[in-house]
Order: C-alpha cells, then structure tokens, then sequence
C-alpha cells in the first residue's frame, strides 16, 4: 500500500534539498501531485488501456484525455 502522506513529505524534502520553498506560489500543490503521480505509476496495469486508436494517418489531430494535474 502506497503512503500518500510520506510522499508527500518526500516531495516537500526534495524541493528543500534543490533550494526551493515548497510554499512558495506555483509550488505549493507539487509535493501532492508528485505523490498522486508516484501512486499512479506504482498502480499502472498495462493490461487496462483507456485509449486505443483504431487507425492512425498524418493527417489527424490526437486528443488524450483524463491526464491528472
């Protein structure tokens, strides 16, 4: 089981250790997203696809959806 809360001390010990404040504006969120973000990498099923593509040219414009900030 993946301790959100330790990640995000981590991620908060991470940006301290590069010279950042974590509390400063544009990095406040990023100890928890980089937690949800490691949650969701541990958790990846490679046998659970959300988006196929049946075909594909040059021509065509990709849209992806449901990426978590």
């Amino acid at each position: 089981m993946i301790d959100l809360r330790q990640l995000e001390i981590l991620g908060t010990q991470l940006l301290l250790a590069l010279g950042e404040d974590p509390e400063r504006e544009g990095l406040r969120d990023t100890p928890a997203r980089w937690a949800r973000w490691w949650q969701e990498f541990i958790d990846y099923d490679p046998g659970n696809l959300d988006a196929t593509f049946e075909s594909a040219r040059v021509d065509q414009m990709v849209v992806v959806k449901g990426i978590h900030t």
